[in-house]
Order: C-alpha cells, then sequence, then structure tokens
C-alpha cells in the first residue's frame, strides 16, 4: 500500500514540476493493478525506503504547490483521452492518497495492531 501511495506521489511530483523518487522499474511494482506482494522479493522496496520517499515526496510536493498560481491550476492537461484542470487533476490525487493512508489503518487492524492510531 505504502508504495502505491509513492507512486501516486510521484504523479503529483510530476504535474508541480518536481522530480519523482521512485524509478521506473519501482513504479511498475507498485502500479494499479500490478500482483499483490505476498512476501520476500527483490523488487519489493524496504520500508525503511519506502517511509523516507514518503517523506520526501511530500516535501517536494509541498514545494512544488507552493509555485504554483491560480491561473496554472485551472490550466487544461491531458488525462487519457480527455482534458481536466490541473488543480482538478490535484485533487484526484489527494482524494486518492487519502483513501490508501485511510486503508492502511485496517491493515493494521488486520495485522493485530489494535492500538487505534486513527
Amino acid at each position: 500500500m505504502l508504495g502505491h501511495i509513492a507512486v501516486g506521489r510521484d504523479s503529483v511530483l510530476r504535474l508541480v514540476g518536481e522530480e519523482p523518487l521512485l524509478s521506473e522499474t519501482e513504479t511498475e511494482r507498485y502500479r494499479t493493478e500490478s500482483d499483490p506482494i505476498t512476501g520476500e522479493a527483490d523488487d519489493i522496496i524496504p520500508l525503511e525506503r519506502l517511509l523516507e520517499i514518503l517523506t520526501v515526496g511530500q516535501e517536494r510536493i509541498n514545494v512544488g504547490f507552493a509555485r504554483l498560481t491560480e491561473v496554472e491550476l485551472t490550466r487544461e492537461i491531458s488525462v487519457g483521452d480527455r482534458q481536466v484542470q490541473l488543480g482538478t487533476r490535484l485533487h484526484g490525487f489527494y482524494f486518492h492518497d487519502t483513501y490508501h493512508t485511510g486503508q492502511t489503518d485496517l491493515l493494521r487492524q488486520i495485522a493485530g495492531a489494535n492500538d487505534k492510531v486513527i
């Protein structure tokens, strides 16, 4: 789940003019509809690095957002075969991030961590 969140944040980084943090290989591993992670494998990013990627990524997102103007947020961009405003696209990624962040609490509960973090 954390790798998938990092992929989404890399997309946001690109949209706000910042460099992504994951390689293409890492991105493929955690992209939507990728195979589930069920154990150890060479292409799995260690937890410590994932947490660092998420922290640094958020810092860079903040820098990129600070540069955006109202005019830039209304600029039309291509998403697949449709056009949307940059601000609308960024809002979609915000929803994506919060949705999956919420899922991490459910996964913690399933794993036995019943400490009510959220």
